[in-house]
């Protein structure tokens, strides 16, 4: 882990970026959260991956922190299992927070390279699972 702490400026922040997620009903309950961990402690993937923290990203987001958030690759990890969700005592809605991020990404024609790949076989040959060498 890093010990090297980044510092944003006001102006990189994004008040419009954070309006767009509001608009997932339940997604502003993310100011709600006080950091009690329970949605981290049984994440599949945070104990997999130690830099997926939907924590993290929730926090982002709510400050305006789009093109950090936007363009950070643990974005994708997320299994949608509902764990983190199910466990909130302020009732968040994680996931569902996370997937309109996720969502204005690709609007904003932000997703990793493998899942362009599949969307792109899914546009070009009606699948996205190659059945032969040339699809």
């Amino acid at each position: 882990m890093s010990d090297t702490i980044k510092t944003f400026k006001t102006s990189d922040l994004s008040p419009e970026f954070r309006e767009e997620i509001f608009e997932e009903p339940g997604a502003e309950k993310i100011t709600l959260c006080f950091n009690c961990t329970g949605c981290s402690s049984g994440c599949p993937m945070a104990e997999q991956e130690p830099e997926f923290n939907i924590r993290k990203f929730l926090r982002m987001a709510n400050l305006g922190m789009k093109d950090e958030l936007l363009n950070s690759p643990y974005l994708w990890y997320c299994t949608t299992c509902y764990k983190c969700q199910e466990r909130c005592p302020q009732g968040v809605k994680n996931v569902d927070t996370l997937l309109k991020i996720r969502t204005i990404a690709v609007h904003n024609g932000i997703l990793l390279p493998a899942h362009k790949k599949v969307g792109q076989l899914g546009f070009n040959f009606g699948h996205a699972v190659p059945i032969n060498d040339e699809t």
